[in-house]
């Protein structure tokens, strides 16, 4: 680290140190701090030498009321977030609302009628995504009360997840949504050009598996009887072809 970048960084803790000072916020935990939510990696976490990571430079949501989509930014190594078509941006400094880490959560809902509904944020062992530097790996997630912790697992290895120091940006999808979730639509498209078609079910839907560049690898992304590998090959999915 560079000796600027330093003061810099310096800079900005005293003055973070001066505004609470000056404030009515305490910065001492009173008795109902549960401890750190995140497990922060010393280190920079990526998943280069995992073969089970999905490349994941552009994640499209299944909300399409606004359309909202995360564009890894190469050059920053985080994750740009957009709206409506547009970049969102701070209202005050007009600057990109930028993420480090991306998790998803496969999140069951209750309506409770009138257009509303709750999520079950309280739930143990469902799906989700852990994504950073342009990958995602496949975890699990448990909240086992309302006011604790919710600790994400890597479903290959079972342990806790480590993730990079930054801001992090948390979406809880509607179950009957997840598999419209999209990651890398660009990739893809390039599979869509070698399709191999084959008709089934997955989490009671209807739907076209589209294939891939081999054949071989067919199971490793759609596998009607495992729903995690639901992701890409939905009938929604195969409607863009």
């Amino acid at each position: 680290m560079s000796a600027s970048l330093v003061g810099s960084e310096m800079c900005k803790e005293t003055g973070l140190k001066q505004r609470f000072a000056n404030s009515k916020y305490t910065t001492t935990y009173n008795d109902y701090y549960q401890g750190p939510h995140f497990k922060f990696a010393d280190g920079e976490v990526t998943f280069d030498d995992r073969s089970d990571a999905i490349s994941a430079t552009t994640i499209e949501l299944p909300f399409k009321h606004n359309g909202s989509t995360l564009k890894y930014n190469e050059e920053t190594g985080t994750y740009d977030y957009y709206e409506y078509g547009s970049a969102h941006k701070d209202a005050d400094s007009n600057a990109q609302l930028t993420f480090e880490n991306v998790i998803l959560q496969d999140t069951t809902f209750a309506e409770l009628g009138e257009g509303y509904l709750i999520y079950n944020a309280i739930d143990s062992g469902r799906s989700g995504y852990y994504i950073t530097q342009g990958k995602a790996i496949e975890v699990t997630w448990t909240k086992s009360s309302e006011n604790a912790i919710t600790h994400y697992y890597d479903a290959k290895t079972g342990e806790e997840i480590q993730i990079n120091t930054g801001k992090t940006y948390i979406s809880l999808i509607p179950s009957d949504g997840w598999s419209s979730l999209v990651i890398n639509k660009s990739d893809h498209d390039r599979r869509i050009k070698n399709k191999i078609p084959s008709a089934g079910r997955c989490r009671g839907r209807d739907f076209l598996y589209i294939g891939v560049m081999d054949i071989k690898d067919k199971n490793k992304y759609f596998d009607a009887g495992n729903p995690k590998n639901c992701l890409l090959y939905t009938s929604d999915a195969a409607d863009d072809r």
